[in-house]
């Protein structure tokens, strides 16, 4: 075998390789991308928020009930 003929056998050889880690590869870059895509997007709201506080949804924080005892039964069983 000459030295031409063992580089084109190993590269060959090497050529399956690549394809599968790069697959591998775009697998993770995809999933890495798509995780920074949604971390800039709620930063990003989260920055707006803080600089237009006005924008905010309403946190509905202010909650109010109002409870009466009409009249209080003594000595009644739960059958009744």
């Amino acid at each position: 075998m000459t030295a031409t003929q063992r580089s084109t056998g190993s590269d060959d050889g090497k050529a399956q390789l690549p394809t599968r880690s790069r697959r591998r590869f775009s697998k993770a870059l995809t999933l890495t991308a798509l995780t920074a895509v949604i971390a800039l997007l709620s930063g990003g709201i989260g920055l707006v928020f803080d600089l237009w506080p006005g924008l905010r949804p309403d946190p509905h924080t202010d909650r109010s009930s109002e409870a009466k005892i009409l009249a209080v039964d003594r000595y009644v069983s739960r059958l009744d």
